[in-house]
């Protein structure tokens, strides 16, 4: 298989040096959720095939943006996951959006170690919302449980974007500055452009 890499950039398969502790640390916190989480007998695959297509279809869809000449893609795998946080049992949660994830991926005809990485994020990413969960699950459907599904979707989310930025600052290195002035440095938006976005 040829290596993956991009012109001026570093090689790609340091992003191993990210996906395997992300692995690693999925499955170190989702042991609790297994043994703590329900016996096999209690959990309920038909509905998890049925999530399985919900969140094939969220990560498949892309939404394209355009705000002042800037565009933005955005997934919505965050409206399935909040249901699923309800409905489904961690450990099946996990597992499905992981296999919706692949497959998908393996569909958009994603790079090996891409798949991989975005396998093990997305795991990680929806282990901590389960953990969230299962920690603070209120009895009963109302406010409070709207504010901890908040949270855990909020979890993922956050740590769906260390492992981005983590991947991304390793695969392509500190950003070197062009010229010796720290005006060829500065980011392609001014302040005043920026204030006008918020």
């Amino acid at each position: 298989m040829p290596r993956l890499k991009a012109v001026g950039a570093r090689r790609q398969d340091l992003a191993w040096f990210v996906t395997v502790p992300a692995a690693a640390l999925t499955i170190a916190l989702a042991f609790p959720l297994a043994v703590g989480g329900g016996q096999l007998s209690s959990y309920r695959w038909p509905e998890a095939l049925l999530y399985l297509v919900l969140f094939g279809l969220a990560q498949s869809t892309l939404l394209h943006l355009e705000i002042q000449r800037q565009s933005v893609a955005m997934v919505l795998a965050e409206i399935p996951l909040v249901l699923g946080l309800f409905y489904v049992p961690p450990l099946e949660l996990i597992v499905v959006r992981v296999l919706a994830s692949i497959a998908v991926q393996i569909y958009q005809r994603f790079s090996l170690i891409k798949q991989f990485f975005n396998a093990a994020a997305v795991a990680l990413s929806t282990t901590v919302a389960c953990l969230v969960m299962h920690a603070n699950r209120p009895p009963g459907v109302g406010p409070a449980m709207w504010l901890v599904l908040s949270a855990a979707v909020f979890a993922a989310m956050a740590t769906s974007l260390i492992t981005v930025i983590a991947v991304i600052s390793l695969v392509q290195g500190r950003r070197r500055c062009r010229g010796s002035s720290v005006r060829s440095c500065r980011p392609p938006s001014s302040p005043r452009s920026t204030s006008r976005l918020v």
